[in-house]
């Protein structure tokens, strides 16, 4: 099951002395990221052999 991206949970307008715009952006790009290459690691996970991978390939993952 892949993860998903979570909306933000406050409102960004109500943080003062940062900028909606910015918290918005950091959302959606760091996080965001972070949620997409997650499921992009899960996803290779389960297509290595172990058996047969050498152990730089699950290192390398991370």
């Amino acid at each position: 099951m892949p993860y998903e991206l979570l909306p933000l949970p406050i409102d960004a307008k109500t943080l003062h002395g940062l900028s909606p715009s910015l918290i918005e952006s950091h959302h959606a790009n760091n996080y965001g990221s972070a949620v997409k290459r997650l499921n992009l690691i899960q996803e290779q996970l389960g297509e290595t052999d172990f058996d047969q991978a050498q152990g730089f390939v699950p290192n390398g993952l991370a």
